[in-house]
């Protein structure tokens, strides 16, 4: 008999922490901007929500798949968040412009580019991206969806 073919979410989530936190672009960015390293959370605990101390963040609230024996492909996601604090503003010309929003999405960027360098294997077929700069100011959230699409293939373990 052959094993069910599935990826553990908390493979994936790990792997992708461990990437986050490795990334020699992300650390340099948080420490020349925040002076510290970011945060790396993997689920989200109601009671203790990360603030604002607890800024920059990288959390990895949520993930899911679809998978099963009669499923061409299957899919997995991850929802990818993240957050710093900054109120500053800056001005080009007639353009008022929030710096923690230039800040927020160049760490989303990299977050972003990270992840989808991950595993050539299984690439991010699909991402939903955005950036809140209103329901938390000063601190802006950046969250993004990745979508995984692997093909099923028989008799072959996966490994994320």
């Amino acid at each position: 008999m052959n094993p069910m073919q599935t990826i553990p979410l908390m493979g994936i989530a790990m792997k992708q922490a461990k990437a986050l936190r490795d990334s020699e672009l992300i650390r340099d960015f948080c420490l020349s901007k925040y002076n510290k390293l970011p945060q790396i959370i993997i689920g989200h605990n109601v009671k203790k929500k990360p603030g604002r101390d607890d800024c920059p963040a990288i959390l990895i609230p949520r993930m899911g798949k679809i998978e099963g024996e009669d499923s061409r492909e299957f899919k997995y996601f991850s929802l990818v968040g993240w957050m710093i604090v900054n109120d500053k503003e800056a001005e080009d010309g007639d353009i008022r412009i929030l710096k923690g929003l230039e800040e927020s999405d160049a760490l989303g960027q990299m977050i972003y580019e990270t992840l989808c360098l991950l595993n050539p294997n299984y690439p991010v077929s699909e991402s939903h991206y955005e950036i809140d700069a209103v329901e938390f100011f000063p601190q802006i959230v950046g969250e993004m969806q990745l979508n995984i699409t692997v093909p099923r293939t028989m008799g072959m373990a996966m490994k994320y």
